[in-house]
């Protein structure tokens, strides 16, 4: 039975808890794979940066379809499909690390499908929000979304270096699963929000029309072009941070853990900012501090290369931390405000495959970096990709308003 947006307000502010048991077992995942691959099997960064590019490997490939099928069924449903995808591929992933010689090859086909169940979420939980909520209460509660994934990347990557240090790889990967299972159940209690029933028209259609809303839309497009050079950045440096803070700053799977801990403290205290404090920042200046939090961050990594120290990786990872989840929620309430509600999940996977998508092809780089030149020349490169996001934020529209909100919007 479906519920009206007032009726089912109560029961999509869940999508928080659900949010934390899922990032949680996707944080201690992403960690626990690549630490396993370093520490126990003897790979190297190229072996890390073909793992990380097949965990996103789906923002690349389902972003659009999800979007589509967001604004043609019941967001509810897609994010379940998508958690009970991801709860599938962890017990696989469970059942190959049992194995002698685990194949990367198999451990990567595994990975997408937790990629899978994170796009999912990403597209179904804006939509929901935006249908049972507006005004401050739909800044609220993205803020509360955003705070309890901060607070779950924060606990995932310690814990998943305790477990593999002290249990293995396959105990990580089982404490994961059993908390995508409580998300899953969490999920079947999300309420079906009434809504307009969709037009019948081919897909492809649905795909174009997303696109070209955000390409042309003042305040998104923006949003599209900052977020994709910041992700190709990120995933340079993440699909070979691991094997460097291993291999070369000798650090423990506990203290890799405590590494991405710090990621997710700067998530917290980013978050919590805004959930307090961000009313009293124009938009103009809250934008910015991602992209320049993420040239910082860069340039903190590169500084690792004459400074070897550990302190240096968990700054970095605080600041990386920190800045973009003020990006996040300013420009998922700016999105959400500007695009109608018929159109939100496609607007939502257009700059998802746009952006986030780039964090495959940004792993992929990183990759091919390291096969060339090693640490050096990843480091450059993504320094350079940090750098122009840094300085293209200050040459759009959304820095250069004067107003407290875009044309348009009601403050």
């Amino acid at each position: 039975m479906s519920s009206t947006p007032r009726e089912a307000l109560p029961g999509i502010q869940r999508l928080g808890w659900i949010n934390l048991f899922a990032n949680a077992a996707d944080q201690i995942a992403t960690v626990a794979l690549p630490i396993v691959y370093v520490s126990k099997l003897a790979g190297d960064a190229g072996d890390t940066s073909i793992l990380t590019m097949a965990a996103t490997l789906p923002l690349l490939i389902f972003s659009l379809p999800f979007g589509a099928l967001a604004d043609r069924i019941q967001a509810r449903s897609l994010l379940l499909t998508g958690e009970c995808i991801r709860l599938v591929s962890l017990v696989g992933l469970i059942l190959i690390l049992l194995q002698p010689q685990p194949s990367l090859a198999l451990i990567s086909l595994l990975a997408i499908g937790g990629g899978t169940g994170t796009v999912a979420f990403q597209v179904a939980a804006p939509t929901l929000v935006a249908k049972a909520t507006s005004g401050t209460t739909r800044q609220q509660l993205n803020s509360s979304i955003e705070l309890a994934r901060s607070i779950a990347v924060t606990a995932g990557p310690p814990l998943a270096g305790v477990l593999v240090s002290l249990a293995g790889g396959s105990v990580a990967l089982a404490v994961a699963a059993a908390l995508v299972l409580t998300a899953v159940l969490a999920a079947l209690r999300l309420p079906v929000v009434a809504e307009q029933p969709a037009l019948k028209r081919r897909i492809r259609d649905d795909f174009a029309e997303g696109m070209r809303f955000t390409w042309r839309n003042p305040w998104l497009k923006p949003i599209l072009l900052v977020s994709m050079f910041f992700n190709l950045g990120w995933y340079v440096l993440l699909g070979v941070i691991v094997a460097w803070a291993n291999t070369e700053l000798h650090m423990t799977s506990i203290g890799i853990g405590a590494m991405f801990a710090c990621y997710g403290l700067g998530m917290i205290a980013g978050a919590g900012f805004m959930k307090r404090k961000g009313a009293l920042l124009r938009e103009t200046t809250l934008v910015q501090i991602g992209p320049w939090c993420g040239f910082a961050f860069a340039s903190l990594v590169i500084t690792t290369m004459l400074v070897q120290t550990q302190l240096i990786l968990f700054l970095a990872f605080f600041l990386i931390g920190t800045g973009p989840i003020v990006w996040t929620i300013t420009t998922i309430n700016i999105r959400q405000t500007v695009t109608p509600a018929s159109l939100l999940g496609r607007v939502s996977a257009a700059i998802m495959f746009a952006s986030a998508g780039g964090r495959p092809i940004g792993a992929g780089i990183g990759y091919i970096g390291f096969k060339l030149g090693g640490y050096p020349l990843v480091f450059a490169i993504a320094l350079a990709l940090f750098g122009t996001q840094a300085l293209m934020i200050g040459r759009t529209t959304l820095a250069k308003s004067q107003a407290d909100t875009p044309e348009g919007l009601p403050a």
